[in-house]
């Protein structure tokens, strides 16, 4: 076996892995999805750690899973191939048929659509010719944008990748989970997230294209597809592979580099204490590297927008751009919701500045 073969081997056991958890209903198709994605940026770890990571999957269950797929690969003359184009038949014949076609064939990774091309599964003609899913959101945005499959989920809203109509790009949607849909106050810090990040305008800021609702009044809005890892995944890739490696000169270049990002995301930041916002959640998790040299900062849902921009004065001295400072940044929504009462905690505790704490 030549090593190109070795990443789609994963792959067709990873997707037998998903396919099978979902048939047994120890996950949804959703979940298998949105853990597809989680592999493709970190193919180190099979799918099942990465369910388990996302609260998709216990640990005893991955192991009864496991357990089948060996069983069922032996099933098919220790061929995975085989065993994962049985697997996919079966799923097609049943109701999951829209969310397996439409979830997986729109993982944009080469190794995850050989797999599906080993199992006959991807659609034919141009992958990205989908219909939305699911369709009531595709519907309702006025033909926009349609969605593709799930991206991430947090604990006010869930992002899709979505297909963007009028300019034929994938975007990332960002919608209120459906629990929080009907209440004022999470509506109201929904729209103060999307008028927040979209008036930061800098490239350390995710850009917004587009903010709207839906006939019920659900409000929704389109920003920039991200493709990369979190600060998160690179500071953990980073340590690992010193483990492995030891102490080398490509480890110091790449230590220099994660330092440079460190450095775009506090000017980010500066830039938005600058419009008087506090992010209140910054934390590797929240920051999105790109694959060509991008630093943005994402998640602005606890911000806070003071009112009182930083003073011009404070700002360094340029020998060759003068500073023009940008007014405060005062939402249209007002305050978003109602004001932070008083011990009440407001960020990620392990990740929160010592006025925060206090």
């Amino acid at each position: 076996m030549s090593t190109a073969s070795v990443p789609v081997a994963a792959a067709d056991r990873n997707l037998l892995f998903g396919i099978l958890a979902v048939q047994m209903d120890f996950v949804s198709a959703e979940q298998l999805i949105a853990g597809m994605n989680a592999w493709v940026l970190d193919k180190r770890r099979p799918l099942g750690a990465h369910l388990i990571d996302a609260g998709a999957l216990a640990a005893d269950t991955r192991g009864l899973i496991d357990a089948v797929v060996e069983k069922h690969i032996q099933q098919h003359g220790g061929n995975v191939e085989r065993s994962l184009a049985a697997v996919v038949r079966t799923a097609e014949a049943g109701p999951r048929q829209a969310e397996f076609r439409l979830g997986l064939s729109g993982i944009a990774d080469a190794e995850v659509q050989t797999s599906l091309g080993h199992a006959a599964a991807t659609p034919a003609g141009d992958r990205h010719a989908t219909v939305a899913y699911p369709p009531r959101a595709a519907q309702e945005s006025d033909g926009r944008f349609q969605v593709l499959r799930p991206h991430a989920a947090g604990g006010l809203g869930k992002v899709s990748v979505a297909r963007d109509a009028e300019l034929n790009r994938e975007v990332a949607l960002k919608e209120l989970h459906d629990r929080h849909a009907d209440h004022p106050d999470s509506r109201a810090r929904f729209l103060q997230e999307a008028e927040i990040t979209g008036g930061l305008e800098h490239p350390g800021v995710v850009p917004i294209y587009a903010l709207g609702q839906y006939a019920d009044g659900r409000p929704y809005y389109a920003m920039r597809f991200i493709r990369g890892e979190s600060f998160a995944q690179a500071i953990e890739r980073f340590h690992g592979e010193g483990e492995a490696k030891g102490s080398s000169a490509a480890r110091v270049l790449q230590l220099r580099r994660l330092l440079a990002r460190f450095l775009d995301v506090c000017n980010a930041i500066d830039y938005a204490h600058s419009r008087g916002v506090l992010h209140r959640d910054i934390k590797p998790g929240n920051i999105m590297l790109g694959q060509y040299g991008e630093t943005l900062v994402v998640d602005w849902g606890l911000a806070k927008a003071l009112g009182a921009a930083k003073d011009a004065a404070t700002l360094p001295p340029e020998a060759t751009i003068p500073i023009v400072q940008e007014p405060a940044l005062k939402p249209l929504s007002g305050s978003g919701s109602a004001p932070t009462q008083m011990g009440s905690a407001i960020g990620t505790p392990a990740y929160m500045s010592p006025e925060q704490a206090a």
